[in-house]
This record gives structure tokens, C-alpha cells and sequence, in this order.
């Protein structure tokens, strides 16, 4: 929302920023991934959790880098944010949306079930 609030302050134009601030919202489903793969490591592996970095730059490399590096399809899919259209440009797609959403909530709760499993009260 703050970037349709940018975008309001900076063109005088609420209806495009409302527009904007609603279409970012389809990429919470792949933040929610990268923050359950920490979760997920936090509840069976607090050792390694320094991992969980691994995904979150991952994706950044393929945001950023990946045409310029010239990384394959199946390669790019990997990241969570490669199964998202480029909002507001392409339009919805929900199914990766609601599949992300739904990977997210698994690895999210096998994450709680790790931590549960632990006695750290």
C-alpha cells in the first residue's frame, strides 16, 4: 500500500494508486514461502536457519539477474516470485497464487510442528 501511496503523493492519481497498492498484494503468497522456509528451519533445524537466507537471495538473483545471466525456465520457476504476474501489467492469475498460499501454510505448519515438538518454554 505504500507504493500506491508513493505513487498518489507523487501524480495526484488515487484511482491508479489504489490500482497499483491492490495489485502488490499478489506477491504476499511468495514472501509468505521464503518466511515459512525459515519457519520451517527454525522448528526442525534452529542450527541451520541461517539457510532460510538462501531462497530469499535465490529469488533475488532471479528477479534481478536472471535474463542477464540467461537462466533456463526451469530454473527461474524456482524462485516464488517467478509464479506471479508482473502486477499491474499482466493480469491475475490466481491459481499460482492460491498454490503458493497453500505451500506456504504446509511449510508453515510443519514449522509450528517442529517448534511444538521442542521444549523451549
Amino acid at each position: 500500500m505504500g507504493l500506491g501511496a508513493g505513487y498518489a503523493l507523487t501524480t495526484g492519481e488515487v484511482a491508479h494508486a489504489l490500482r497499483i497498492g491492490a495489485a502488490v498484494l499478489e506477491y504476499v503468497p511468495a514472501v509468505l514461502v521464503l518466511a515459512a522456509v525459515a519457519r520451517l528451519l527454525h522448528g526442525w533445524v534452529p542450527r541451520w536457519l541461517s539457510l532460510a537466507w538462501l531462497p530469499v537471495v535465490y529469488a533475488g538473483v532471479v528477479v534481478f539477474f536472471a535474463d542477464l545471466l540467461r537462466f533456463p525456465g526451469w530454473l527461474r520457476g524456482l524462485s516464488p516470485f517467478d509464479q506471479v504476474a508482473l502486477a499491474p501489467a499482466e493480469p491475475v492469475r490466481w491459481l499460482p497464487i492460491v498454490i503458493l498460499a497453500a505451500v506456504a501454510t504446509a511449510l508453515s505448519v510443519a514449522g509450528q510442528a517442529g517448534l511444538l515438538r521442542r521444549d523451549i518454554g
